[in-house]
């Protein structure tokens, strides 16, 4: 039996191995340089190739605000994918309804006593109404903040910016869904439409800041990143298999996020021994966040220079 898990291992690694060469290729054809303007006066201004990013950026940067449209993509995304949890089936396409008619939809498809009609517009403008409590495009902005968000940006090999609303189930592991998260795949970073915002101190960015540290985690190497993080799941997997006490790697610590609630035990337990990673030197996660992160938050300390430049 010993023998044949042994076998099973070897022939996952190199599966495992030949999968990530395919990605890491993928990854090298998804990027994209900045576009850099030069103005008359020695200033600079940047562009990435996706405009999306670009407005992102900027909003990190105090350059531009956070639209209503901006704050309708999670919304929509989440509304949609509550309906669909809730086993409602949609007649509807939720992808261009305003904020007003996805409370129209959800008052008409939930039972009254689960959904307060008007509630998600109450929420959607206390959201819009925090992630702009301080506009600084009013104001001029500091130069150092933009240079920074950019460079910062450029360091971590220019990702794109998108919500976790739109890759809500990037991993199949319940317990995982909705958490900021990198893809390398597409060099794109997802994050909570909260974490773009540095204009108000009730978000501080950690998201951020914790995404970019993958995705230059994979510039510097992507081959190590790749194999790394591949390795991390086999023993994650080699662990699952050999555990005989469930007790000690299930449902136990709320600390690190776990639900005691959870209906799936399995899923939890990967949770559990996934999170073990982030403690555990020469892992992926600790790569990333113990060693590459905090170099980027003293390297770019934008929210430091904010809180100088602007006042509540």
């Amino acid at each position: 039996m010993g023998k044949k898990i042994n076998k099973f291992f070897r022939t996952l690694k190199w599966g495992a191995l030949i999968g990530g060469a395919l990605a890491i290729a993928n990854y090298k054809m998804s990027h994209s340089n900045l576009e850099t303007i030069i103005y008359q006066d020695g200033t600079n201004a940047y562009k990435h190739k996706d405009a999306r990013t670009t407005h992102y950026l900027n909003i990190l940067a105090g350059v531009e605000k956070f639209s209503e449209e901006d704050l309708l993509i999670p919304y929509r995304k989440e509304a949609a994918q509550f309906l669909k949890d809730e086993k409602i089936k949609l007649n509807k396409n939720t992808e261009k309804m305003s904020i007003y008619e996805l409370d129209k939809l959800l008052a008409e498809s939930v039972d009254t006593s689960e959904y307060e009609k008007g509630a998600i517009v109450k929420e959607f403008y206390k959201d819009l109404e925090l992630l702009n409590k301080t506009d600084t495009t009013n104001k001029k902005p500091s130069k150092d903040i933009y240079e920074l968000v950019w460079k910062l940006e450029k360091e971590c090999d220019n990702p794109k910016i998108r919500f976790t609303a739109e890759d809500r189930n990037f991993n199949p592991i319940s317990s995982f869904n909705g958490d900021a998260h990198y893809s390398f795949i597409n060099n794109t970073i997802y994050i909570d439409y909260k974490d773009n915002s540095y204009t108000s101190k009730r978000f501080r960015n950690d998201n951020f800041f914790s995404e970019m540290s993958h995705a230059k985690q994979f510039k510097d190497n992507p081959i190590g990143a790749c194999v790394k993080g591949l390795l991390d799941y086999i023993s994650i997997a080699k662990k699952l298999i050999t555990d005989k006490d469930y007790s000690t790697c299930g449902i136990c610590d709320m600390e690190n996020g776990i639900n005691k609630n959870a209906y799936d035990l399995f899923t939890n337990r990967i949770y559990y021994r996934y999170y073990e990673l982030y403690d555990q030197p020469g892992s992926f996660e600790h790569e990333a966040h113990e060693i590459i992160e905090p170099y980027l938050r003293e390297k770019y300390p934008f929210d430091i220079a904010q809180d100088k430049d602007t006042k509540e």
